[in-house]
């Protein structure tokens, strides 16, 4: 009998000093996951997902040249955190409600929803989404794009500060 086939291929789990050394200094943005991480997962299979397909093609992008899509997308799956969440929140701090694929605020719900455990090595990050999450529940806050409607913004920033104060 054939073994099940996995939807992920298998990717190693990051070893604490990998992370911090990710972390002790700005990542080259000219360099993608794959080189920063020194580590090839390899060409989507046939019968892998889309998403699959779509994360490795990522992965071999240089971090600097990621879209906010591709960075909502990785972010999601826990890929490439160490080098990935930075730029993230300086997306978020330009644009709260900056947006991939989904939805207006969809790069900052990824971020909010991170595990406890994604946090530990990266407090300073932390701390930064907290003030972004603040300021965007400001009154001052408001979305680049006007004709938005601000009831689906208020939600989606009621929902990011919950996931991200019950991740605490």
């Amino acid at each position: 009998m054939e073994p099940p086939v996995t939807a992920r291929p298998h990717r190693p789990k990051p070893t604490p000093s990998k992370t911090k050394r990710a972390l002790r200094r700005e990542p080259n943005r000219a360099r993608s996951l794959e080189d920063l991480e020194r580590d090839d997962w390899g060409d989507p299979k046939p019968d892998d997902t889309g998403l699959v397909a779509r994360c490795l093609a990522a992965r071999r992008v240089p971090i600097g040249a990621l879209s906010i899509e591709q960075l909502r997308m990785l972010i999601g799956q826990r890929i490439g955190l160490a080098y990935l969440v930075v730029i993230a929140i300086e997306a978020v701090e330009r644009d709260p409600f900056v947006s991939g694929d989904l939805y207006p605020g969809d790069l900052l719900s990824a971020l909010s929803v991170l595990p406890r455990e994604a946090w530990t090595a990266m407090p300073e990050l932390r701390e930064r989404l907290r003030v972004a999450l603040a300021r965007a529940a400001d009154a001052d806050a408001t979305p680049t794009d006007e004709a938005l409607d601000r009831e689906p913004l208020r939600r989606t920033l009621s929902q990011c500060a919950r996931a991200f104060a019950a991740n605490a």
